[in-house]
Parts: structure tokens; C-alpha cells; sequence
């Protein structure tokens, strides 16, 4: 039951930022279903917000966006997120793109960091045996 959740929640996520990057398609029909029903949900929250927004509350939606994605890039790099990418265009294939290589420059450094550690405790179990 709680995965059935999560991805009601993840559709509702999408629908509001009108973005499609979950992966569903290898789901059963009754978790598409509750994605699509909480995209459809998040679609109409924000098509409502719209109809009273100020310009400068358009401007915040669309950076909040922007960094839903990027974060969405970030989690699929790092931490091996299941998303699927492919639809995006544009201004919103960049940002994906910035979280994925910075999600691979995180986990660069993590290896390299914890390559270094090793020696380093390698080193001193050399010099506290001699």
C-alpha cells in the first residue's frame, strides 16, 4: 500500500510541474492508474494557481521547477533514481543534464574520498607495525 502512495504522491509532483521524468510504464495498471490520477490532481492545482498569480509568483513556479528537475537529475546520478529523461527539451534538458553531472561529480568525489581514507588507514597500519 505504501508504494501505491508514493507514486500517487510522485504523480501529483509531476502534474504540478508539468514534467514527466517517473518511470510507470513498468508498473502494474493499478499503480499507473494512481500516478496518472495524482498527475491529473497536480495539473489542476496548478492550472487553479494560475488563474490568480502574480507575475513575480509565475517567476518563483518556474525556478522551483527548474530545480525539481535539476534534483530529479541529481537523484538519478547519485542515487540511481529510476526516472526516464527523454521527454524533456530544451531549457528543461539542461537542467536535467546539471543534476546528472553533478550527482556524477558527488559521486566522484565520495570514491576518491574513500579511496584516500584507505590509504591513508593503510598507511598507518604500516607505520604502527614497524
Amino acid at each position: 500500500m505504501g508504494d501505491i502512495i508514493s507514486f500517487y504522491i510522485k504523480g501529483r509532483k509531476e502534474g504540478y510541474f508539468d514534467v514527466r521524468l517517473e518511470s510507470v510504464l513498468n508498473e502494474d495498471k493499478s499503480t499507473r492508474e494512481v500516478f496518472l490520477k495524482g498527475y491529473q490532481l497536480g495539473r489542476a492545482i496548478r492550472r487553479n494557481e494560475e488563474l490568480r498569480e502574480l507575475e513575480s509568483e509565475t517567476v518563483l513556479y518556474n525556478q522551483k521547477r527548474h530545480a525539481y528537475i535539476i534534483a530529479m537529475g541529481f537523484k538519478a546520478s547519485n542515487e540511481g533514481y529510476p526516472v526516464e529523461p527523454s521527454s524533456l527539451r530544451g531549457e528543461d534538458k539542461d537542467a536535467f543534464d546539471l543534476g546528472y553531472s553533478t550527482g556524477k561529480l558527488c559521486n566522484d568525489m565520495e570514491r576518491a574520498g574513500m579511496t584516500e581514507l584507505n590509504n591513508y588507514q593503510k598507511q598507518m597500519r604500516l607505520i604502527r607495525n614497524e
